[in-house]
């Protein structure tokens, strides 16, 4: 038999809480049946406050209501969410618009790239295809820098050259590429007026691009003094005539191509040079003769190799004096005379023939007279006897024997007195 306890079905809690799962359930109590509010749950898991608290059950000892417990705290209000539709807040779509800019920007560039292609192997370019060079004709132009060559040196102004072919050379500035220029000049002695027509032409010289040196040679000049002056033709048009030096009175240059006759030979140490030849007996001998006025005479002594140069005075003296020794015998002389033009003579060629004097003896030196004997010395005379207060008698013995004495008893006395000290002590 079941206990009443588990057979009345208002007493089991388990029935207790199936009657109270119910929003509208209702308890009876003495009264009647009394409505058991229930707490209701919203979604939120939110409990409503205003709920009135639940009836006693029927079939149970009423119990006094105990007051309401008090609302628990509300929950902590949770961060909101941040919504997936914001870039700044959704890393992959914010990556993804990153890479769509870059892959509009890398378009962009390609187009512009391809346009620009395009354009340059489409459309024309406004500059002709052949390119040709720009042409300038050859003009007129002062002439500078006006020279004269004689032997590969040039020639300065009013100046001597011993050459018979100098070389006129001048430079027209420009940078045409287009004509040629021909050189011409008029070269006249001086005293000689220019009558401004050319005197020798030079060949013609193509325009390069750059200034053009022109140059005509002139051979066979005679002796002489000379001025000159240029100009170029171009187009059979002349240009103006330049002066050389700007001077067209003063002389240019000199030509002199004439060498000087040979130096005469007159003399050597006062022995006249005969038939090429000269004797002397001097070592060191002097030469004297005669040449062109101003020329320098060159006097070389072989095999030696001795070279002495000297310059003729006005009136064509000149005079060399050998400063090495000329061996002793036969040597032979060449002597040159130069101007300023540079031109030498012919050589004068003659024999010189050493003859040295044997050398004299010299005199024996006469004896040196012998000397006079010296004067025997005076006597000396014997010095004066000093005087003394001693008696020259025995008398002198005894006392320095007292004195003796009388030392050794001193010294006796003062050996005893030192001893007799020592030993105390």
């Amino acid at each position: 038999m079941a206990s009443a306890t588990g057979s009345n079905p208002t007493n089991n809690p388990r029935m207790d809480l199936l009657h109270s799962s119910g929003d509208n359930q209702q308890v009876q109590g003495s009264s009647g049946p009394v409505p058991v509010p229930v707490a209701s749950f919203d979604s939120k898991s939110e409990v409503h406050a205003d709920a009135p608290a639940p009836a006693p059950h029927p079939s149970r000892p009423a119990v006094a209501a105990k007051a309401p417990a008090p609302p628990p705290p509300p929950p902590p209000r949770s961060a909101p969410v941040a919504s997936s539709d914001d870039p700044k807040n959704n890393p992959k779509k914010g990556g993804g618009l990153a890479k769509v800019a870059v892959l509009i920007a890398i378009i962009i560039v390609i187009v512009g790239v391809g346009y620009g292609v395009w354009r340059f192997l489409t459309i024309p370019s406004s500059t002709p295809s052949d390119s040709s060079p720009v042409t300038k004709n050859l003009e007129l132009a002062p002439l500078m820098d006006l020279n004269q060559t004689g032997k590969d040196k040039v020639i300065a102004v009013g100046k001597t050259t011993a050459s018979r072919e100098v070389i006129f050379s001048f430079t027209l500035p420009t940078n045409a590429n287009v004509g040629s220029a021909n050189p011409q000049i008029e070269l006249q002695p001086v005293g000689t007026a220019f009558t401004g027509k050319p005197t020798t032409s030079g060949d013609p010289v193509k325009a390069n691009g750059k200034d053009l040196t022109l140059s005509i040679p002139v051979k066979d000049l005679a002796d002489g003094q000379y001025h000159w002056q240029a100009r170029v033709v171009i187009s059979d048009e002349p240009g103006e005539w330049v002066v050389f030096g700007d001077d067209p009175t003063i002389a240019s240059l000199l030509v002199d191509a004439t060498p000087p006759p040979a130096p005469v030979a007159e003399t050597a140490d006062g022995s006249a040079v005969k038939a090429g030849q000269v004797s002397t007996t001097k070592s060191q001998p002097v030469f004297n003769g005669t040449a062109e006025p101003g020329s320098t005479i060159s006097l070389v002594v072989k095999p030696a190799g001795t070279k002495i140069s000297t310059v003729a005075d006005a009136s064509g003296k000149w005079s060399v004096a050998i400063t090495s020794d000329i061996p002793s015998g036969q040597s032979e002389i060449n002597i040159t005379a130069g101007d300023a033009a540079g031109n030498v003579s012919e050589a004068t060629a003659f024999s010189i023939t050493v003859s040295l004097a044997a050398a004299t003896p010299a005199p024996a030196p006469a004896p040196a007279p012998a000397p006079a004997p010296a004067p025997a010395p005076a006597p000396v005379p014997a010095p004066a006897p000093v005087a003394t207060t001693l008696a020259p008698t025995g008398d002198n013995t005894m006392l320095m024997s007292l004195l003796s004495l009388m030392v050794m008893a001193l010294s006796a006395f003062g050996w005893m007195k030192t001893r007799r000290r020592y030993a105390k002590s």
